[in-house]
């Protein structure tokens, strides 16, 4: 009866060490769904400054380059240009590849994986018979493999978003590098590097003060004027 009585102890403590693992493996779960939900969060957030990177370049570029004409300089842009594609396009995959990760169950059976509860042989009325079937060991054990299938999904999630914002960083750095050279080109105002484009609209205008000076040209007034300005 005593040895009946210890065994029925242990067996009851077993079960309870079992309970309590079965509910921290639930907490470890929950906190791996908050972290993947945050990294899905990142992804998206890098995905869209990526597509917004790239739509700023396409609409700067045609001024940019009408802007200069000189060799160097124009090199400079397709350098930049060419960098801030590739990092851009690579940022936006490696967020999409984050954001949509490989899914495939960590067993054979689970029945806490989405993939297998949707795919239960049997239908609803089978995975409910399946889960009351269920004893706390094999329960413990479908949450430890899915836990460790999360747990790699999450870390490849995280190494991707690493690679997203170092390559949306080198994108930034172009960018940045290309409005420069924009804004000087809008600040100086000769853009092309040779000084036409200042100079062309300057002759114009020289050339119509000429022809009314001319027209005008008996005109005591408009004499007075010219001798003024010189």
């Amino acid at each position: 009866m005593i040895i009946a009585n210890i065994l029925a102890a242990d067996e009851l403590s077993v079960m309870e060490d079992t309970a309590i693992k079965i509910t921290r493996q639930w907490e470890f779960l929950k906190r791996l769904d908050s972290q993947i939900t945050s990294a899905n969060t990142k992804a998206g957030f890098n995905l869209s400054f990526g597509v917004g990177l790239l739509g700023l370049f396409i609409v700067f570029t045609p001024d940019l380059w009408a802007n200069y004409t000189t060799i160097p300089i124009r090199i400079l842009i397709i350098l930049m240009g060419v960098t801030l594609v590739a990092s851009t396009i690579a940022a936006i995959v490696y967020s999409f590849l984050s954001i949509f990760p490989d899914t495939t169950p960590g067993a054979a059976t689970s029945l806490v994986s989405f993939v297998h509860v949707a795919n239960h042989e049997g239908g609803a009325e089978a995975y409910k018979l399946a889960v009351i079937a269920a004893d706390n060991d094999n329960v413990l054990r479908d949450l430890c493999y899915q836990s460790f299938t999360l747990s790699q999904i999450t870390e490849k999630k995280f190494a991707l978003i690493t690679k997203s914002v170092t390559s949306l960083k080198i994108g930034a750095l172009a960018f940045l590098i290309l409005t420069t050279i924009l804004f000087v080109s809008v600040t100086v105002g000769t853009g092309t590097g040779t000084g036409t484009g200042t100079d062309t609209g300057t002759v114009e205008v020289e050339v119509e003060v000429e022809v009314e000076v001319e027209e005008l040209q008996a005109s005591p007034v408009v004499e007075s004027v010219i001798k003024v300005q010189k």
